[in-house]
């Protein structure tokens, strides 16, 4: 069973956990099994089933749930797409490959990076709460990526659209105007994947290098320009990146940009590439990868069944039980069970893997101010985590030793109602939460 993970900022739900609070360094199940692959928004996440069909949950900011509404919670809601074969999300909108080689698009729509030929400014009844068609509408698509304010489609015969945000030239086609419809990059022919950052594209090329255009501050295209001069090194044409062959994926982030090559090396360029600024690609010592993830300042990659991450973690997004501004050396991040992908956001991560999450059987003797919990669990874990909160009450977290299967939460509010529950720390045990009334 594919089974999906989530850890950093949880203020809008979008770990899909339930609680109201930050949930910092849980991971936590999506609810939605036999996930194929995942997308962090801003404030929320995206999971496309091996069905075809979506789920949703966390901030619905704009729309970005394609559930008809702004409202959000932690779900998972239900959007109507059916027959989706890749998604790719990021900020407040998302965008959908259907199996037909067609594309939707949801939710904000401020710089037309839903390319429907419209823009939001100055109506913001325009962001998009369901799913609608770019306009004009492309067929034979193969690939698609969602940037901060712009998409990228790759076409069949090679070729690439793009729309949205031009500002940086991120669009590609030579000039800085805004697309609310897609136009074609400039000079592009044998392209077999996109990927699009916080201001800036790159493309993969048939012959194993890559492209890139748009946003340069950080040295983010890779092409040896001067760092923080994004006046003189921006290119609204693609550029190539330096010193990069036999690459197999690309991934970008907001100002930073990741390689896979097919001998399984990771190269990294942009804003905190490690350690720095780099205006050319940087080789980071994790090996045998065999996928990547860029978000905001931070990065993931997926090496042997494990997933490592280094780079911003004030949220506990790299879930190193080390909550600080950056992680220099690439750190594993603990799954209960064998890890297939990751997506790496704004604040939060989300991760699937190969496992089943095992409920421990969570049992409740409800006392006077207190709640004594009681579990059943054969593994061996490094400790167990109780939470629980209220509507007057912030969460608080228990921890606890891998021994223990009993606990009694006491100082708890006569007559109010709680919501508890337990993860193991180590393991692959976790409870859903419960309502419980102290007497």
């Amino acid at each position: 069973m594919i089974n999906g993970a989530a850890c950093g900022n949880n203020i809008h739900s979008q770990l899909g956990s339930g609680w109201d609070s930050d949930n910092i360094n849980y991971l936590v199940g999506t609810e939605a099994n036999e996930i194929k692959s995942m997308c962090a928004y801003y404030t929320a996440s995206i999971a496309l089933l091996n069905d075809g069909t979506l789920r949703t949950w966390g901030g619905g900011f704009e729309g970005c749930l394609c559930n008809g509404s702004v409202e959000g919670g932690p779900g998972p809601f239900v959007p109507a797409l059916k027959e989706v074969k890749e998604i790719s999300a990021i900020a407040c909108h998302g965008i959908a490959l259907l199996e037909n080689g067609e594309i939707r698009t949801w939710g904000s729509n401020t710089y037309g990076q839903l390319g429907n030929g419209e823009t939001a400014k100055g109506n913001e009844n325009n962001n998009l709460f369901k799913s609608i068609s770019v306009n004009p509408g492309l067929n034979n698509v193969v690939k698609i990526a969602a940037g901060v304010n712009h998409c990228l489609a790759c076409l069949s015969d090679g070729t690439v659209m793009a729309w949205g945000n031009n500002a940086a030239g991120q669009i590609g086609d030579g000039t800085n105007i805004e697309r609310p419809s897609p136009v074609l990059v400039s000079g592009i022919n044998n392209a077999i994947d996109v990927a699009a950052g916080g201001g800036h594209s790159l493309v993969l090329l048939s012959d194993g290098t890559v492209k890139s255009f748009g946003n340069n501050r950080y040295g983010q295209l890779g092409n040896e320009a001067i760092l923080n001069k994004p006046d003189l090194t921006n290119s609204n044409i693609p550029v190539d990146v330096k010193h990069l062959e036999n690459v197999v994926s690309i991934s970008a982030g907001a100002g930073h940009s990741l390689a896979l090559t097919s001998s399984g090396a990771v190269w990294s360029w942009g804003e905190d590439s490690i350690v720095y600024d780099s205006n050319i690609p940087i080789k980071i010592p994790v090996e045998n990868c065999s996928g990547i993830s860029a978000g905001r300042e931070y990065s993931l990659v997926v090496s042997e069944g494990k997933i490592f991450g280094w780079g911003r973690n004030q949220f506990g997004q790299l879930d190193n039980n080390q909550i600080n501004n950056k992680i220099i050396v690439p750190t594993e991040i603990k799954v209960p069970g064998k890890a297939i992908g990751a997506s790496a956001g704004e604040q939060h991560s989300l991760i699937w893997y190969e496992g089943e999450l095992i409920d421990p059987e969570l049992t409740f003797e409800v006392g006077k101010g207190s709640v004594t919990l009681n579990w059943k669990s054969n593994e061996t874990v490094e400790g167990w985590g109780i939470r629980y909160e209220s509507e007057k009450e912030p969460m608080k977290e228990d921890k606890l030793s891998g021994e223990i299967r009993r606990c009694t939460v006491s100082g708890m509010n006569s007559g109010e109602e709680y919501k508890i529950g337990i993860h193991s720390f180590g393991g692959k045990w976790i409870s859903k939460h419960r309502k419980v009334i102290p007497l």
